[in-house]
C-alpha cells in the first residue's frame, strides 16, 4: 500500500536538501568572517528554519503533519544538511554588498553585551512587530481604497461602459471627496471633452493646471465627507426655502454673551437639514444655534440632474440690541 505521507516527504525534500556538491575550496578571510556574521545574527538558527521549514510544507501541500512524522523529517534534514554548504551559498550574496570593514564592525556589535541581547530578543522582536506592521498596512489600504475606488467605479463607466453622463456625475463625486486632487480634475474634462461640454471641459483643464501648480506642501484633503457632496467649486449653495430664527438664551442675554456660531450641516434629498456639527462653538449659545439649523429647508442640490445630499457650513448670528443708558 502506498504510504499516503509520500508526496509530502517529497515536497519538503525539494524544499530543503536540493543538494549540491560541496565546496571543497578554502576560504578567504572575508569568508570566514561572513561566516562568523551570519552565526551570530542568527542565520543558522535551526529552530526558525525548522518552523518555516513546517509551515511552507503545510502550505504547499494543504495537510497538516502529525508530530511524530515531523520529527522524523526533521532528523532526517539534520544528517542531510551540512552549515558549510548553506554558508557557502549565502557568502556571495553578503560580499556584493558589504565591504570588509562592514562585517566586521557588524560582528563586534553582535558580539558586543548590546548586540546579544538584541539577537536574542529578535525573534520576539519580529513577531510583534509583523501583526503591528499588517495592520497598518492595513489601514492605509483602506484610507487609500476610500478614496480610489469611486474614482475606480468612475473610470470603469467612462472608459469601459462608455456611459459618458454617468462618467461625468461620478467623476464630479469624486471630486467633491478629493477637490485638491488635480488627476481627478484632468479625469473628468477629459469626460466632459468627450461629451462636447468644452466649456466645462477647459475649466476643469484649468483648474488641474492651478492645482498642479501649488507647492508640494499643500496636500489635497481627500477625507471623505460625513454623508454627502461638499459645496464649493462648481457645487453652489442651494436656495434657503425656509429660516427660523434661533431663540436667545436667557442666560446668555443676561452674560452679554454674543457672536456667531459656525456650523456644519448635512442637507438630504429633499432639502431637509440632518445631522449638525459645531466648527466654531461660543459657550452658551450653540444649542440654540443647532436647534434653529435643523428647522431650516432649503431647495433639493441637483447634480447632473440627480439630487444628492450636500455637506455646507452655515452660521448663526447672536447679537443683542444696544439697551439705552438707566437713568439716575
Amino acid at each position: 500500500m502506498k504510504n499516503r505521507y509520500t508526496p509530502i516527504l517529497f515536497v519538503a525534500l525539494a524544499l530543503t536538501t536540493n543538494q549540491v556538491a560541496a565546496q571543497n575550496e578554502t576560504r578567504t578571510d572575508k569568508q570566514t568572517d561572513i561566516g562568523k556574521l551570519i552565526e551570530v545574527t542568527g542565520g543558522m538558527n535551526l529552530d526558525a528554519v525548522r518552523n518555516l521549514w513546517w509551515l511552507s510544507i503545510e502550505q504547499q501541500t494543504g495537510k497538516k503533519m502529525p508530530q511524530q512524522f515531523k520529527d522524523k523529517l526533521w532528523k532526517e534534514f539534520l544528517k542531510e544538511s551540512r552549515g558549510d554548504d548553506l554558508v557557502n551559498r549565502l557568502v556571495p550574496i553578503y560580499e556584493k554588498y558589504l565591504t570588509d570593514q562592514d562585517i566586521e564592525e557588524l560582528i563586534r556589535f553582535y558580539e558586543s553585551s548590546v548586540g546579544r541581547r538584541f539577537g536574542a530578543a529578535k525573534s520576539k522582536i519580529d513577531a510583534e512587530v509583523a501583526p503591528v506592521g499588517a495592520q497598518w498596512r492595513m489601514e492605509i489600504l483602506q484610507r487609500v481604497s476610500t478614496k480610489l475606488l469611486p474614482y475606480i467605479q468612475a473610470v470603469d463607466l467612462h472608459h469601459v461602459e462608455g456611459k459618458l453622463d454617468e462618467a461625468i456625475v461620478a467623476y464630479r463625486k469624486v471630486i467633491s471627496l478629493c477637490p485638491g486632487d488635480p488627476d481627478f480634475h484632468l479625469a473628468l474634462a477629459g469626460a466632459l471633452e468627450e461629451a462636447g461640454r468644452e466649456e466645462e471641459a477647459q475649466r476643469e483643464y484649468r483648474e488641474a493646471e492651478r492645482l498642479r501648480g501649488e507647492s508640494a506642501d499643500n496636500k489635497p484633503d481627500c477625507s471623505p465627507s460625513p454623508a454627502g457632496v461638499r459645496i464649493e467649486g462648481n457645487i453652489k449653495p442651494p436656495k434657503k426655502l425656509k429660516d427660523v430664527n434661533p431663540h436667545y438664551p436667557d442666560e446668555a442675554r443676561r452674560a452679554r454673551t454674543q457672536g456667531t456660531v459656525i456650523l456644519e450641516a448635512i442637507i438630504d434629498v429633499q432639502g431637509k437639514v440632518g445631522n449638525v456639527r459645531v466648527l466654531r462653538s461660543i459657550s452658551g449659545l450653540d444649542e440654540a444655534a443647532i436647534e434653529a439649523v435643523k428647522q431650516w429647508e432649503y431647495e433639493p442640490t441637483l447634480l447632473e440632474g440627480t439630487p444628492v445630499p450636500i455637506v455646507m457650513t452655515v452660521t448663526v448670528n447672536f447679537a443683542l440690541q444696544s439697551e439705552p443708558p438707566t437713568q439716575p
